[in-house]
């Protein structure tokens, strides 16, 4: 749902630790932070090299030892007058590179060296939510107690909590939370931490940001909801706390989906009967006239077709172009799909708006058992299609 930005500080950490010799040349000073030798800094050091020296990109060695987590050399470093905040040229700081490797120590040690605890990298990352990205609780906890703006956003409008939330991690929007974090923030599409987090299945972060006042009805743009991409990806014990919430079982998104469809389309059996015990329209269609016991029947999911009909779904209910779930089926050669449908009453001879039925369909793709059921339950042989095409023999 969300685009790569959380991949690019890692791009960063890999230039810094690993750069490509041909395109970037390192100082010496840079070379030995990297590897971690201290007798060669302290050298270089007494022999009066630029401490700030920066490679074509920015990288400094404070950068490197931060990254390659030498805390030594950056306390060497610092006390040598290394700029704690000098940038790289995407904004990246040795602050960054140290949260993002889950360097407690060094994250502490360039804080009381007066590290930007708020500065930006180009794209609007900061520190904390490279850290709640990463999963480090005790580094986000010493970011906040050093006044890291908790709703700091990100280009993309990703904060914090909501990059803890997609990966699931409990402790850190926890500390998100208490100290501030807005629950209900959404990006430019609309996002928030609950629809992050219902997606990927992470019931105690839903939880947690159900009990903050997170807001279960909240739509993307394109009028997702937390139910409905919970219910996509058969995450049960989510979608029980979203409509324990209150969530709204029949919202719609761009184009008439609801929940319920998704979770029909995609065959998760328990979560469809969840959302039909709370109300969920069974027949409800999107903007061409499918419905969840069509998009099922398509996908060749048995039991969810079973609770669809179970469920008074309207077996012959046709798409702008007539089709219908029996034609759908056996056109799949879902022979148990097309007897569940025809004991449910499914009209044998519907047609397509071409003319074209369910025993053509099966006839044409072979499917030998679903024409036995078909004329088991007496669909017409004879029956021609509008260019007076017929079921062959089989």
């Amino acid at each position: 749902m969300t685009k790569s930005w959380k991949m690019r500080f890692a791009c960063l950490l890999m230039v810094l630790c690993w750069p490509p010799a041909s395109v970037l040349a390192d100082s010496e000073l840079l070379t030995a932070a990297r590897r971690g030798d201290l007798f060669r800094v302290k050298a270089l050091l007494a022999a009066k090299a630029d401490v700030n020296e920066a490679r074509q990109d920015g990288a400094t060695a404070l950068m490197a030892a931060s990254t390659t987590g030498h805390q030594a050399i950056v306390r060497k470093l610092l006390d040598a007058r290394a700029d704690v905040n000098a940038r790289m040229s995407n904004g990246a700081t040795a602050l960054m590179a140290a949260a993002a490797v889950g360097n407690r120590q060094i994250v502490t040690a360039l804080l009381a060296a007066g590290a930007d605890v708020n500065a930006r990298a180009n794209d609007g990352l900061t520190a904390l939510i490279i850290a709640s990205e990463k999963g480090y609780p005790q580094i986000v906890h010493a970011l906040l107690a050093a006044r890291a703006d908790v709703n700091a956003v990100a280009g993309n409008g990703i904060n914090a909590l909501m990059a803890a939330a997609q990966e699931g991690y409990r402790m850190v929007a926890q500390e998100l939370l208490a100290a501030g974090a807005n629950a209900n923030a959404r990006t430019s599409d609309g996002v928030t931490a609950l629809i992050l987090a219902s997606e990927k299945g992470h019931q105690p972060v839903v939880q947690q940001l159900l009990a903050a006042g997170a807001e279960v009805k909240a739509r993307m743009n394109s009028g997702i909801t937390a139910l409905f991409v919970a219910s996509q990806n058969g995450h049960q014990l989510v979608v029980q706390n979203l409509l324990a919430a209150g969530a709204e079982v029949n919202a719609a998104r761009e184009h008439g989906a609801t929940a319920l469809l998704m979770a029909s389309e995609m065959g998760h059996p328990e979560v469809a009967r969840m959302l039909l015990s709370a109300g969920a329209d069974v027949n409800a269609r999107i903007d061409n006239g499918v419905t969840p016991l069509m998009v099922a029947s398509q996908a060749g999911h048995l039991t969810v077709v079973h609770e669809l009909l179970a469920d008074k779904a309207d077996v012959n209910a046709r798409t702008s172009d007539n089709l219908t779930a029996l034609l759908i089926a056996s056109e799949k050669g879902y022979q148990k799909i097309v007897q569940a449908l025809l004991v449910a009453g499914a009209d044998a001879n519907a047609r397509t708006s071409e003319g074209i039925t369910a025993l053509m369909a099966a006839a044409k793709e072979g499917h030998q058992l679903v024409v036995h059921e078909l004329i088991e339950a007496k669909a017409d042989v004879n029956a021609k299609s509008g260019n007076g095409l017929k079921p062959k023999p089989m």
